[in-house]
């Protein structure tokens, strides 16, 4: 056995406490996984780690992977990171932080040796300082020195020996194939002169078009590259339908070299991003990453891919910035405290891990996949019908033996199966079948379904959605109350108001308005001033807007309908708007001789309203007083020259030749001439002068002194305000008398 399977062994007891749950014995568990050890999984993790990573960066992918069950943690340990320059000690400081984190968590190490000291870099071409850790190097002698220190120092931990990171990319590597060969060659030499147990890996080839690039390092002169590594490996992304075909081509590849050990894939992994997602059959975020790697991996391993490793954590850029199994606060450079969020695809892969620690190779295989994986329909408006086809494969190497196929989402009759080759039938890898609906919908709107097909290595749900357009689906949330605003400061009569109503469309098909029209028996009084939703189709999720207009004609309310008509159904919205009365003045009155007054006498006047308001007022100066002005002058009893009435309902805010201006705090504009101000009314009903009203109390300055009015004829100007508006102005004329 070798020393890195050896290391795996302490995770036997897991398997033990897993039987037990189970209700099976360890025995039971051995004969079940056959090849695969009691207690091992074939899932670990790439998780993209430094060794001048910070410590807690470094404990929490530690402490995830072993959450996750993983075999092993793939690393990089770069000698040029351990021999910083000429005759300087190793610095074996984060290497040992690896170690010690390795020990914690009981967790193997796939330790990549990648990059090499500037200093023994033979690079093919000019190359800046920064970068010569990427070239290939022809000191072989020392380059096996160092790869021999950094084992020597990790081998009680380390059993696995990975040597270079991609290097058919020349992102990673611009030796040539040559060279690697003869590194490779002197790295093997090297570590199984320290530890004959170990394990060399091959460096992780970018994908099957390194193939031509590998076949020039298994030929180069005087190597034997194809024998100096114990297992070889692979990277592996691409389409679920091809994986399988892919690890059965690298298998006969290297079986032409004479290569027949074990073949690990140590990067595997799926976006999240929907913008990055490659196989059409999941494109739907991070449920379809999860769905993919819940098939890809037993894909891969069924193909005969001994080990799969999953990139651990979101990082750098364009599909990989999302290919992690945890997000949030985990990239590059890597945070001392990082806040990692488990994705859906941690679970997925967790529980897969754990299956195979139970049940090892009788772990379920990838059962049958969806092409496409959810399925939105479209119709025209009923009596017209739609149909469309699922295709289901087989994307594993064994066939799948499918069960009944069912629509089990309790969706209307409109919706059924139409045909099926599915049904009963033996899946061979790459083999299809297929299955259609048809909808035919008795009335508008959306319903949703799912599509469900059982198979020996699980069941395949396939989401299925179905619309039929139409007018009567837009949605808004004003809907349930349109409310009509006014255009100005008040709703009063003649006073217009507005309402803007947004509309969207909530289906996922476009929905065509025709028009919008108006209808009722109060409709003359409302208007369609605008309507951006007439014309075109609204495309799923978008807006419009129709504005309509409600002019008051007299208090109170008005209803009507706006009716917009297109596709299916029209959508019919009941309308209400109303007008309100601003305030009018009912009486004007300061009792006695009104209104002839005399310096000095009382100043207190009373003014009522019809409804509670704020009163305001204005004295101006018309002139000396008329010789005759107060020979007949008697009490005020509302219908003498003085009197104020006919201020009712209707009254008109604002308007007038006495209108007053400027209703703010009292005050004196010109001391002897002219004075204003304003005062509120109770809130309860009083008797004045036979009148009924809301009374304020209005103090004119008719005290003697020279802030005083002088004798003469004056225009008094009485107006309410309220949250309804103004009214209309009412005036008398008013003399004063020493």
């Amino acid at each position: 056995m070798a020393k890195g399977t050896r290391r795996r062994a302490s995770l036997a007891v897991v398997s033990a406490l897993l039987a037990a749950g189970l209700g099976l014995s360890p025995g039971c568990i051995t004969d079940a996984i056959g090849a695969t050890p009691p207690g091992s999984s074939p899932i670990g993790v790439h998780s993209m780690l430094q060794l001048d990573d910070p410590y807690g960066f470094m404990l929490a992918m530690f402490a995830q992977a072993a959450a996750l069950h993983a075999s092993a943690i793939r690393l990089d340990v770069a000698p040029a990171l351990i021999f910083t320059a000429p005759g300087a000690p190793a610095d074996f400081s984060g290497l040992d932080d690896v170690m010690a984190l390795s020990l914690q968590y009981d967790l193997p190490v796939v330790a990549d040796l990648t990059t090499i000291p500037w200093w023994v870099a033979d690079c093919q071409a000019p190359t800046g300082f920064s970068a010569m850790d990427l070239c290939g190097t022809d000191d072989l002698p020392v380059y096996g020195a160092m790869i021999g220190q950094i084992v020597e120092h990790a081998d009680s931990v380390i059993g696995d020996w990975e040597i270079w990171n991609e290097p058919d990319n020349g992102e990673f590597f611009t030796g040539t194939p040559q060279q690697y060969a003869q590194m490779l060659g002197a790295a093997h030499t090297a570590i199984k002169a320290v530890d004959p147990e170990a394990e060399v890996l091959l460096g992780g080839i970018s994908g099957t078009g390194g193939m031509s690039w590998l076949a020039q390092v298994f030929s180069a002169p005087d190597t034997d590259a194809a024998q100096d590594f114990d297992i070889a490996n692979v990277h592996e992304r691409n389409r679920l339908d091809a994986l399988a075909g892919d690890i059965e081509a690298w298998k006969s590849f290297l079986a032409g070299y004479g290569f027949t050990g074990p073949l690990w894939v140590t990067e595997h992994g799926y976006p999240s991003d929907p913008a990055y997602q490659y196989d059409p059959g999941f494109s739907g975020g991070e449920a379809s990453q999860a769905a993919y790697l819940s098939a890809s991996i037993p894909t891969l391993i069924a193909a005969g891919a001994a080990e799969v490793f999953v990139t651990e954590r979101d990082n750098l850029t364009g599909q990989f910035a999302s290919e992690g199994l945890l997000g949030g606060d985990v990239s590059d450079p890597p945070p001392v405290d990082p806040l990692a969020i488990e994705k859906p695809a941690y679970l997925a892969v967790q529980t897969l891990a754990g299956c195979y620690l139970a049940l090892g190779r009788d772990c379920p295989g990838p059962g049958p996949v969806a092409s496409p994986a959810s399925l939105t329909m479209t119709a025209p408006s009923p009596p017209a019908a739609a149909s469309w086809t699922v295709t289901v494969s087989d994307p594993g190497a064994a066939p799948l033996l499918l069960g009944a196929v069912a629509l089990t989402g309790g969706a209307p009759a409109e919706l059924q199966i139409q045909g099926d080759s599915c049904a009963s039938a033996i899946l061979e890898p790459d083999e299809t079948c297929a299955v259609s609906l048809r909808f035919a919908p008795g009335a508008t709107g959306a319903i949703s379904d799912a599509l469900q097909i059982p198979s020996d290595d699980g069941t395949l749900g396939v989401p299925v959605s179905a619309v039929a357009p139409s007018v009567s689906s837009l949605a808004s949330p004003q809907l349930a109350a349109p409310a009509f605003t006014p255009t100005g400061d008040v709703a009063g009569v003649a006073d217009t108001q507005l309402l803007s109503l947004e509309l969207t469309n909530p289906l996922s098909a476009p929905i065509h308005v025709a028009a919008a029209a108006l209808s009722g028996a109060d409709g003359r009084r409302f208007a369609i001033t605008s309507d951006r939703c007439a014309g075109d189709a609204l495309a799923p999720g978008s807006r419009c807007s129709v504005s309509v207009l409600f002019t008051p004609a007299a208090i109170g309310s008005a209803a009507a309908i706006l009716t917009l008509a297109g596709s299916g159904s029209p959508l019919a919205i009941p309308l209400l708007a109303t007008a309100v009365a601003a305030p009018g003045v009912t009486l004007v009155d300061a009792g006695g001789g009104w209104p002839c007054v005399a310096l000095g006498t009382a100043d207190r006047v009373t003014a009522l309203a019809d409804q509670p308001a704020t009163i305001s007022w204005q004295i101006r100066r018309q002139g000396p007083p008329a010789a005759r002005g107060c020979a007949r002058a008697g009490a005020i009893s509302g219908s003498g020259p003085g009197a104020v009435s006919g201020s009712g309902p209707g009254a008109v805010s604002g308007s007038g030749p006495g209108a007053v201006s400027g209703s703010g705090p009292a005050q004196t504009t010109t001391g002897r001439s002219s004075a204003a101000g304003r005062a509120p009314t109770g809130r309860r009903q009083i008797h004045a002068g036979h009148r009924t009203g809301f009374a304020a109390q209005l103090a004119l300055p008719l005290r003697t002194g020279r802030r005083g009015l002088r004798p003469g004829s004056y225009l008094l100007t009485v107006v309410a305000t309220d949250i309804n508006g103004t009214g209309r102005p009412e005036t008398t004329t008013l003399t004063v008398t020493p």
